[in-house]
C-alpha cells in the first residue's frame, strides 16, 4: 500500500499539525491548491513506522527508472526531515505535472530561523539545486518541471483539509478531489460508464462525490480506513453501487486472479458500507481486514511487481553487455575470449573483466592487475564492487552483495567461447540471430563476476541450470545483440542449436 502511493508520484512535503484539526491547509499548501490540484497527503513524522515508510519508498520496483529514484529521493528527504524533529509532511499532486507526475515539495518554515536554515541544508543535501526559499516556506520542484507559482489563496477547495480531518488518526492520510475543470474533461473524455457498470452517464461518478480520503498506519497492528463523501443519499447509494461492480470485475478478472486466486471473500470485505451520505471501508485488527488486504492482495501485487522490475532490469543489463560486447569486438576484430589465461594456460579473470572499459568502468579496469587471478591479494579487494550492469534477477541479496552474478557464457563444442580466443563475427556461420552469446542462468550457478567461470553444457540436458525461473522464460543475450526470452521447456535439440556458432544445421522456430 505505500508503495502505492510512491508509485502515485505523491509530491510535497509540508510541516504543521493544528492546521487539521482546524480543517484548514498551511498556508505555505493552501498556496499552492487550485483547481488543477486532484492530491494532498500528510505524513505523521513523529511515529516509529517512518523507517517502514521510508524503506518502501526507497526501495520502490519501477521498471521505468524514473518513479523509483524519485520516490527514494522522497524516502530519504522525510528520514532527514524526522531528524530535525518535523512532525508532519504533506505531499500535493497536480495534474499541472502530467504526464510525468513531477513532484514539488513544500516545506513551510515558520519556525527560528535556524531551523530553518537546518530544513534548507537537509532539502538542498538530496535536491541541491531544485530548492527555493519562499515566504512561509521552501519549495523543491524536481528537474524538468516547471511549477507556474504560488496562487492566490484558494478558499473554493476546503474538501482536502476536511478529507484529512476525516483520517487524522492515520500515519498515512491522503486526500483526493476533483477540481471543476478535471470533472469537466472527464466527462467530455468518457460520457458514459462501460456497459459492465450499467452505462449510466460518468458525472455519476464525477459530480457523485465532494472529496475521498485514505488512512494507512502501517504498525505492526495495520490498519487502513477510506471515507468517501457523496454529495448527497442518492448519489452515495449509486456510488456504491458502482463500487461493488467494479470490485467484483476487478477480483474476477484472469489478471487479478492469476496472483491472488479466488477473490470471493474478498468483495465483501472490501465493499464500503453507507453511513447517510458517506461510503466507508475500515480494514481493522479486529476485523482482519489490513492483515487481509496485505497477505492476499498488496504483498503478492508488491512480488509481481518486483519480478516483473527485475526481469526488465535484466534485459535491459543484457542488451548493455551485448553492445559492449560489439564495441570490444570493433576495437580488437574479435569478441572476448572467456578469460585471460597466462602463459602456463591457467584461468586468471572472467571476460566480464574484459569489456568494462565499453561499459564506462575505465577506471575501474585500470585497477586490476591483468597478470594476476581473480582471487589475488589484490585484485580479491574488487569483487565487491560489481557494476550494476552485471547484476541480474536471479541472483539474491546475498549474492549481489558478494559481487556475484549469473550472466554467464554457455562452454561446449562449437560455443561461441568454446576455445581459450576470441572468436570473430565471421566465424558465427549459423547467423548471429541464432546463436547465444550470454544467458542468465539460475542462483545457484552464480560466480564471483570477476572469477573465470562460467555455464558449462551438457547437451544432453542443456537446460539443467537453466530452466524452473520466473514465468519459465530465460533471458539471452544473442550475438546479433539482441536480448529474447526463451522457454525452459524448449527441446534439448534446439538448445543445443542455439548455443553452437557452426554446426551448419538449419534453424527454426523457438
Amino acid at each position: 500500500m505505500i508503495r502505492t502511493l510512491s508509485l502515485a508520484g505523491i509530491v510535497t512535503c509540508v510541516i504543521t499539525s493544528s492546521a487539521i484539526a482546524q480543517q484548514s491547509l498551511p498556508t505555505a499548501v493552501q498556496a499552492w491548491v487550485n483547481e488543477e490540484t486532484v492530491l494532498v497527503a500528510r505524513i505523521d513524522l513523529t511515529r516509529p513506522d517512518l523507517a517502514t515508510i521510508s524503506k518502501f519508498m526507497i526501495e520502490v520496483p519501477d521498471p521505468t527508472g524514473h518513479f523509483g529514484q524519485t520516490s527514494a529521493r522522497f524516502g530519504r528527504t522525510l528520514q532527514d526531515l524526522a531528524a530535525l524533529k518535523v512532525r508532519e509532511a504533506f505531499f500535493l499532486l497536480s495534474t499541472e505535472s502530467l504526464p510525468y507526475l513531477r513532484p514539488t515539495l513544500i516545506v513551510p518554515t515558520d519556525g527560528p530561523d535556524a531551523e530553518r536554515a537546518a530544513i534548507v541544508d537537509s532539502l538542498k543535501a538530496q535536491w541541491q539545486d531544485e530548492v527555493t526559499i519562499a515566504s512561509h516556506g521552501v519549495i523543491v520542484h524536481e528537474s524538468g518541471f516547471v511549477a507556474q507559482g504560488p496562487h492566490k489563496m484558494s478558499s473554493n477547495r476546503p474538501e482536502f483539509a476536511m478529507a484529512l480531518a476525516s483520517v487524522k488518526d492515520s500515519q498515512i492520510q491522503i486526500a483526493f478531489g476533483l477540481g471543476k475543470d478535471v470533472r469537466r474533461v472527464l466527462q467530455e473524455f468518457l460520457p458514459r460508464l462501460p456497459n459492465e457498470f450499467g452505462g449510466s452517464p460518468l458525472g455519476t461518478v464525477t459530480e457523485g462525490w465532494n472529496w475521498l480520503a485514505l488512512g494507512v498506519t502501517p504498525s505492526s497492528r495495520p490498519s487502513v480506513k477510506m471515507i468517501v463523501q457523496a454529495k448527497d443519499v442518492t448519489s452515495a447509494e449509486a456510488l456504491q453501487q458502482l463500487v461493488a461492480a467494479g470490485l467484483k470485475l476487478a477480483l474476477d478478472s484472469p489478471q487479478t486472479k492469476a496472483f491472488i486466486g479466488s477473490g470471493t471473500g474478498l468483495l465483501s470485505l472490501l465493499t464500503p458500507s453507507r453511513e447517510t451520505d458517506q461510503l466507508v471501508l475500515s480494514l481493522t485488527d479486529a476485523n482482519h481486514g489490513a492483515s487481509r488486504l496485505m497477505n492476499e492482495i498488496a504483498t503478492p501485487l508488491l512480488n509481481l511487481m518486483e519480478t516483473n522490475n527485475r526481469r526488465f532490469q535484466t534485459k535491459n543489463h543484457l542488451k548493455r553487455i551485448g553492445l559492449a560486447m560489439h564495441n570490444y569486438h570493433d576495437l580488437h576484430n574479435a569478441f572476448p575470449a572467456a578469460a585471460v589465461v597466462s602463459n602456463d594456460g591457467k584461468k586468471l579473470l572472467s571476460w566480464r573483466v574484459l569489456i568494462l572499459p565499453f561499459l564506462d568502468q575505465k577506471e575501474l579496469f585500470d585497477e586490476f592487475h591483468l597478470d594476476e587471478s581473480w582471487d589475488s591479494e589484490h585484485n580479491r579487494k574488487l569483487i565487491k564492487r560489481m557494476p550494476d550492469v552485471f547484476v541480474s534477477s536471479n541472483i539474491t541479496r546475498d549474492q549481489r552483495a558478494s559481487g556475484k552474478t549469473t550472466f554467464l557464457v554457455p562452454i561446449a563444442d562449437k560455443t561461441l567461447f568454446a576455445t581459450s580466443e576470441g572468436n570473430a563475427i565471421k566465424q558465427i556461420t549459423d547467423g548471429t540471430s541464432n546463436t547465444i552469446m550470454v544467458v542468465d542462468s539460475n542462483s545457484d550457478t552464480a560466480v564471483a563476476w570477476t572469477r573465470p567461470d562460467d555455464l558449462v553444457i551438457d547437451f544432453k540436458q542443456p537446460l539443467k541450470e537453466l530452466s524452473g525461473q520466473a514465468d519459465g522464460r530465460i533471458w539471452a543475450l544473442f550475438c546479433d545483440g539482441s536480448v529474447r526470452a526463451i522457454s525452459d521447456k524448449l527441446d534439448a535439440e534446439t538448445m543445443r542449436r542455439l548455443f553452437q556458432i557452426n554446426d551448419g544445421e538449419a534453424m527454426g522456430e523457438f
